[in-house]
């Protein structure tokens, strides 16, 4: 799927929202990377997935995820040879702690109604030992237990035995008399490792000890008693052996990730795809969305809304494309809807072939398109000093040749940007080129001749989006099967234009030779207005038929069975006789 596209109709504004869902650093990078597909086992694997992670969250109590980080960055510090730290390790504990809860979540029953979902979480190997060793080594705050190793575990009980016996060996000078005034405070602490108390400067030569701190203003020193260095230094040797311990623990630790490397990037990468899926299911129950039906050529939308309009004021609209038409044409007012519509389709089709639910009704259809062209809005490039009109026909030309029966054709007034005689003709040329090649389009249009064509030509529809005469305002509302006026005059009236220049544009219209045309299309609209209102009079009288139909047949076989309960229980009661 060509990335232009992908900007033009903003779908990397649904990607943003999707990340923004998405619960993990490496599943909002998946969101922010999402491209359609246009392989239909792929979109339909991926619509099936994301089917299942929307049933899940609204009928499971749980779910399988869980707290996961971004570790593909930890393992390849180990397979460099690099200690982990011990935060390291606990992410790495907590990621594959929720990928073996991913393991186990679809077991038993759950086996047969999320088999999508099970499939993949089937393939996550459960790495109970590597979790088991990080957690015997590591406790909740990142701390080396002591457990971690016997050896650890005898440096550290020597150590606490060396730390009682300097404890006491302080107490005894604090608790002299004598040693009394040459103390600052009776207070025991460390510096460089070493227990000292604080001395007051005048004393340093009557206190027998070794100075390893002044105080910032010199009148104390941190003296380590002579009594106390021997006890000192076994316990720096310990600590020192305590760290060089800890340091082989983490690196044998480290060594067993690197091991295992392969099984848990794996184990990441399915990982992640669950939690882009349940992210995917969460965008879909926020935008009450619903799973596109699949089809063959058939775009059939009913009353999708555009997911990036605020809900209280997007309009639904329903539209059709490929039964018996593949090109439609919708004209209608400015500023009534019609760029709206095509970018809803464009939008929710591109929504579709990434795996994404679509805001629309039950029972909406979409195709699997190979390439959505489009081209809507004003695409000028000032870089290229190309104007409007030349812009436009460049990324015209730069696809039309390729778009056949399998793609999408957007076109955005189609012709506009040149003199309106050659842009209507060059209108009517493309729609023609495109219906030729059997190319499926929606294109946008001011112009009768493209109303004309439509109405004359099998396969091309007219559509238009209504306008309220009485309020002068378009209500958004998309109609198939009926060309709209551009009502210009009447948006004018409505913003203000001064009645002396509105009359003179009404009467240079009257005066035009088109001026015919527009009265023909506005009868031809009329007509096709009330054979609608004749089909809908006929559909509900049908309709009424059928349940009055119905209701008879429901009596008859009602009467029937009575019938043959009343002759059953007759006989019954002439035998008794």
């Amino acid at each position: 799927m060509e990335k232009d596209i992908l900007e033009i109709l903003e779908f990397d504004k649904i990607r943003d929202r999707l990340a923004e869902l998405a619960p993990s650093v490496l599943s909002k990078k998946r969101a922010l990377s999402l491209t359609p597909s246009y392989v239909p086992e792929v979109v339909e694997k991926s619509l099936q997935e994301t089917d299942e992670a929307s049933v899940l969250l609204e009928k499971e109590i749980t779910t399988p995820l869980g707290e996961t980080h971004d570790i593909p960055g930890l393992l390849k510090k180990a397979e460099k040879g690099s200690i982990l730290t011990a935060r390291e390790f606990l992410d790495l504990a907590n990621s594959l702690d929720t990928y073996k809860k991913m393991h186990h979540y679809f077991e038993g029953e759950r086996h047969l109604q999320y088999p999508a979902l099970e499939e993949i979480s089937s393939l996550i190997v459960p790495q109970e030992s590597l979790i088991s060793h990080i957690y015997r080594v590591f406790d909740e705050h990142g701390e080396v237990k002591d457990q971690a190793s016997l050896k650890l575990y005898r440096i550290r009980t020597q150590k606490e035995t060396v730390k009682s016996r300097i404890r006491r060996s302080f107490q005894h000078i604090l608790q002299d008399k004598d040693m009394a005034p040459y103390l600052q405070d009776a207070i025991i602490t460390q510096r460089n490792g070493r227990y000292v108390v604080p001395v007051k400067e005048e004393y340093r030569y009557k206190f027998s000890g070794i100075v390893h701190d002044r105080s910032s203003t010199g009148q104390t020193l941190f003296m380590e008693p002579m009594a106390s260095v021997e006890l000192n230094n076994d316990l720096a040797e310990m600590t020192a052996a305590e760290k060089q311990e800890i340091q082989d623990i983490l690196q044998n630790l480290t060594d067993e990730v690197k091991k295992t490397v392969e099984v848990t990037e794996n184990n990441c990468r399915l990982a992640t795809d669950m939690e882009f899926i349940f992210a995917r299911a969460r965008l879909a129950l926020s935008m009450k969305a619903v799973k596109a039906r699949h089809s063959e050529g058939v775009l059939d939308l009913r009353k999708a809304r555009h997911p990036l309009i605020p809900d209280d004021k997007v309009v639904p609209v329903s539209m059709t494309l490929g039964k018996t038409f593949r090109i439609l044409v919708i004209t209608g007012s400015n500023a009534g809807g019609k760029t709206i519509a095509i970018k809803t389709a464009g939008l929710l089709s591109l929504m579709n072939q990434a795996g994404l639910f679509i805001p629309a009704e039950e029972g909406s259809m979409l195709p699997v398109y190979e390439h959505i062209y489009a081209i809507i809005g004003d695409e000028q490039s000032i870089q290229d000093n190309l104007s409007t009109f030349s812009s436009y026909i460049t990324q015209l030309v730069s696809f039309l040749p390729s778009a056949g029966p399998k793609d999408l054709v957007l076109l955005d007034e189609l012709g506009s940007g040149t003199d309106p005689v050659e842009g209507a003709a060059l209108a009517q040329s493309v729609t023609e080129y495109l219906q030729m090649e059997g190319a499926p389009a929606i294109i946008t249009s001011h112009f009768s001749e493209m109303k004309k064509l439509a109405y004359e030509t099998k396969g091309i529809e007219n559509a238009f989006v209504e306008f309220d005469e009485k309020t002068l305002a378009p209500t958004y509302r998309l109609i198939i099967g009926v060309a709209g006026n551009s009502n210009a005059f009447n948006i004018c009236r409505r913003f203000g234009m001064p009645d002396m220049i509105l009359g003179r544009a009404i009467q240079l219209k009257n005066e035009s030779p088109l001026h015919n045309m527009e009265e023909v299309m506005e009868r031809l609209n009329q007509q096709s207005r009330d054979l609608n209102k004749e089909k809908d009079r006929v559909d509900k009288t049908l309709h009424q038929a059928e349940e009055l139909k119905n209701s008879l047949e429901d009596a008859r076989d009602e009467f029937y069975r009575r019938k043959d309960s009343i002759l059953e229980k007759a006989r019954e009661e002439a035998e008794n006789m």
